[in-house]
């Protein structure tokens, strides 16, 4: 069995039915009771491992089954771990043995879990020749039974995970089954649209499944909280550990890894603890790493081809952690340049929600300094975020928006707003002044101050100024005067106070009719600075004799 599991669990598939009899019989007929202790032993370890073949769980018959499990009973932590991992995989299949795990909520399982691992770090401690035996088969028993809502819940209530801390440091084999814990105690439902659930009662009625009713424990305010408790518990810290040691780390302890850090992303309140834990530094890693210690090679991505789940799984965990976190404060060096192009990657994603919080990351990251601004603009992603734009999502638009006029203020970014001598620019630049004269008209207040503080910023260069009066007229703004919101108020008028250096452009405020909409702001603003913007404007256009008393 312990040469060849599949093997082994094929042989006794053929004679589940003489098992249990045979281990009556020989029990009985031993001549010590270490002997049998022994064949204990050894049958719940055979059948540990072969419970987790589900052929092998389909035919054991369940009276047999339960007069296995009463003849496997022990005293010994060995055997007791041995046979709870079984019951842990046959409950997948046997609904009585289900039912005696989630008795008392779970409780009773967890409390005998608790036990094995506590016994098995004693055991370690005392340097037993079995030592990491119970640990194994405790942890093998809790990666099942924490599929289950209610022992999810007692995991955290209970803190096993603080154990399983201290168990990873000194049994690198077993990480990868505590990582698997913690991604179940951890996951959310998968997110649906409401053509997706329809879609998927439609396939429930025509395979005449019965539709399960979805158990409160894993809603997610509940997972919320199983979060927050497995950070506080050291889980972060513990993962960042794993995931440095490039000895014991594997592929799949790398994709556990991505999705438990992404899903305690989900948590806002979280999230600045997390990077305290090392959560960005190990998603770093994660993204840009390989489990045998080698970077990923770079190369140029292929912008028309969907990001690879996996990395958008981390991209994601990275960017909603960006957004909660102080930049300035939160990464050590280098980290920016690290964390730009993985969530600039997201922008590629199909998935709405994942553009916005990549948009609303990159946002963050801008107002850092240069460096972040510089690898948007080096990763080609200007018109990317352009595009999403004219996005039919009001959200999408708003980000968009508040992040291309973040990015304005970056000196290649700003340049490029200039006509060039010989015009060659100037589709792209009748493109992108339409699409901030368009915003700044939106129902959506925040998507409008994003788009006439863009043009406040590009109106401080006067050759931009009457570029942007060729294509959308100086009156594009005039309407912001009126609004109510002081801060629209503000930047219209120092667009107009702006416009106001140019001589000719004067002419057009004035023609046009903006003297009024200025005194207006003037005598009635609640912003001290649209009402500073609006006298000097009205200053130069009096100097030039363009008002009328």
């Amino acid at each position: 069995m312990l040469g060849d599991n599949q093997l082994g669990t094929e042989i006794l598939l053929k004679e589940v039915s003489n098992i249990v009899g045979v281990l009556d019989l020989t029990q009985g007929k031993a001549n010590s009771e270490e002997i049998s202790d022994e064949i204990t032993l050894l049958t719940a370890e055979i059948f540990a491992l072969a419970a987790g073949n589900k052929q092998f769980r389909a035919a054991c018959d369940a009276e047999a089954l339960d007069e296995l499990f009463s003849l496997l009973k022990s005293e010994k932590p060995e055997v007791q771990a041995r046979v709870a991992a079984a019951a842990a995989k046959f409950a997948s299949t046997n609904a009585k043995l289900r039912e005696d795990l989630l008795k008392n909520k779970g409780k009773d399982t967890i409390q005998n879990i608790i036990q094995l691992l506590d016994s098995g770090l004693k055991e370690n401690n005392s340097g037993k020749s079995d030592s990491g035996s119970v640990e194994q088969w405790a942890v093998e028993s809790l990666s099942f039974v924490s599929l289950y809502p209610e022992i999810k819940e007692q995991i955290t209530n209970q803190d096993i995970s603080s154990r399983l801390v201290k168990i990873s440091r000194t049994h690198p084999s077993l990480r990868y089954g505590i990582a698997s814990i913690w991604m179940n105690v951890s996951a959310f439902r998968p997110r649906r649209d409401e053509v997706q659930e329809l879609q998927q009662k439609i396939q429930q009625m025509a395979n005449k499944e019965e539709q399960k009713e979805k158990n409160p424990l894993d809603d997610d305010d509940k997972v919320m909280v199983r979060c927050a408790k497995l950070v506080d518990s050291g889980v972060v810290s513990s993962i960042y550990d794993m995931i440095r040691d490039e000895k014991h780390r594997s592929q799949g302890l790398f994709m556990l890894a991505a999705q438990i850090l992404a899903s305690l992303a989900n948590n806002q309140k979280i999230r600045g603890k997390m990077v305290q834990e090392g959560a960005m530094k190990t998603l770093i890693i994660l993204y840009h790493g390989s489990p045998s210690g080698s970077e990923a090679p770079k190369e140029e991505p292929d912008r028309r081809a969907p990001i690879d789940g996996y990395k958008q799984t981390i991209a994601h965990a990275m960017a909603r952690i960006a957004i909660s976190v102080d930049p300035n404060i939160g990464y050590r060096e280098g980290s920016i340049s690290k964390m730009v192009p993985a969530i600039v990657s997201l922008l590629r994603s199909e998935d709405p929600l994942i553009q916005f919080e990549a948009m609303l990351a990159l946002t963050n990251l801008v107002l850092v300094g240069e460096e972040a601004a510089t690898l948007i603009s080096d990763a080609k992603t200007i018109s990317d975020i352009e595009n999403i734009q004219f996005s039919n999502n009001e959200m999408l638009q708003r980000a968009a928006c508040e992040l291309m006029c973040n990015m304005v203020m970056f000196e290649p970014v700003f340049e490029s707003y200039k006509m060039k001598d010989d015009r060659s620019n100037e589709p792209m630049l009748e493109r992108r002044f339409k699409i901030w004269g368009a915003f700044c008209g939106s129902d959506d207040v925040a998507t409008a101050k994003a788009a006439s503080g863009a043009l406040a910023m590009l109106s401080q260069d006067i050759g931009i100024c009457k570029t942007m009066n060729e294509i959308i007229g100086v009156d594009a703004v005039f309407h912001l005067l009126e609004d109510a919101d002081p801060d629209l108020q503000h930047r219209a008028a120092e667009v107009l106070k702006n416009m106001s250096r140019d001589e000719t452009l004067a002419k057009e405020i004035s023609k046009k009719g903006g003297v009024l909409p200025l005194v207006t702001v003037l005598g009635s603003s609640k912003s001290n600075g649209a009402k500073a913007a609006a006298s000097e404007a009205l200053d130069r256009l009096q100097k030039l004799n363009l008002i009328k008393l």
